[in-house]
């Protein structure tokens, strides 16, 4: 009986936005810039940090190299911040923080089907055709958790990668402003 290890990695960006506002005495803005109200138009469409975040991450077109920190300074030309009293005051220094976070859990299972060829002398075995069956969504605690792929002894096993761009506010506990994309929506 053969046993086949799927690998399956999950990773999670970890994001801060520092932003520096130009407030007025008297100016109140929400502490943190997810809960800001963003626009480089006077309201007419709105910034959104986090869908600008979303689609640079699901269009491969940022780092996602795990346990670095990575920094995006963001184009800010006329953003700015509403006030309370629906002011607007300008932004400058817009800064994307983020750091990977990944989690790699291993499973052995055992192909119904398969066909390869033995190397008897290393005794590897190199598959040709697999069909492991089906492999289900949900983890349970039989995915053992491990450092990461590259300690597998073998060759060949079967990788799955799953990213999640939840976005935590990392500012509500650092006491520090956290944000996300830079992507217009119409206001309403």
């Amino acid at each position: 009986m053969i046993e086949f290890p799927v690998v399956w990695v999950d990773l999670l960006p970890e994001v801060r936005v520092d932003v520096d506002v130009n407030l007025v005495a008297g100016d109140t803005i929400p502490k943190s810039p997810l809960e800001m109200s963003l626009s480089n138009d006077k309201g007419e469409t709105r910034v959104n940090i986090n869908k600008t975040f979303e689609r640079l991450w699901n269009e491969n077109k940022i780092d996602k190299t795990p346990n670095l920190k990575h920094v995006i300074n963001a184009a800010q030309e006329g953003v700015e911040v509403r006030t309370a009293k629906s002011d607007w005051r300008s932004i400058s220094n817009l800064r994307i923080e983020y750091v990977v976070k990944q989690t790699t859990r291993i499973k052995y299972f055992t192909p119904s089907d398969y066909k390869g060829i033995k190397n008897y002398l290393t005794d590897d075995f190199e598959p040709c055709r697999l069909n492991i069956g089906p492999i289900g969504l949900k983890r349970d605690s039989s995915w053992k958790e491990m450092e990461s792929h590259n300690e597998l002894p073998m060759k060949s096993f079967v990788f799955i990668t799953t990213e999640k761009t939840e976005i935590k506010d990392m500012n509500s506990t650092l006491g520090e402003t956290t944000v996300i994309h830079l992507e217009s929506e119409e206001s309403k």
